[in-house]
């Protein structure tokens, strides 16, 4: 899938970084869009006559596919970037989410960073309101 709102992709900042400037947007929201490997993909024989139709004119959606495989599709989150506490370049990955499991929600307002550790703070980073 492709990821992205007018092919910009965003900078992530940190809870730190949201808290010295309180008052910039330190968080987006990103669209995700089937690409061309993806209609390749889709277009093969094991899937079914209705998605693989739809792949081959390019009108395949996201909810198309979650709909044909329910509960069995999966999409996980890998984001790349670097790490602000070491410097080094690191991949982060979510958890793999099915239909009933993406929900919207408005990240949590940053609080005052204090003491942490890694896990802790990645998330607090990605902890969404209920």
């Amino acid at each position: 899938m492709g990821i992205g709102n007018e092919n910009k992709l965003p900078i992530l900042r940190g809870k730190r970084y949201q808290f010295k400037h309180s008052n910039r947007r330190c968080a987006y929201t990103l669209t995700l869009y089937p690409i061309n490997s993806t209609y390749s993909e889709f277009r093969k024989n094991v899937y079914s006559k209705i998605i693989q139709n739809k792949a081959k004119w390019n009108k395949l959606t996201l909810d198309e596919i979650f709909d044909e495989f329910k509960e069995s599709a999966k999409i996980t989150i890998y984001c790349y970037g670097n790490d602000a506490i070491t410097g080094a370049r690191r991949m982060f990955q979510s958890i793999a989410y099915s239909i009933n499991e993406i929900k919207p929600g408005e990240y949590l307002h940053t609080k005052k960073p204090k003491r942490f550790t890694y896990l802790k703070h990645i998330a607090d980073i990605l902890s969404v309101e209920d």
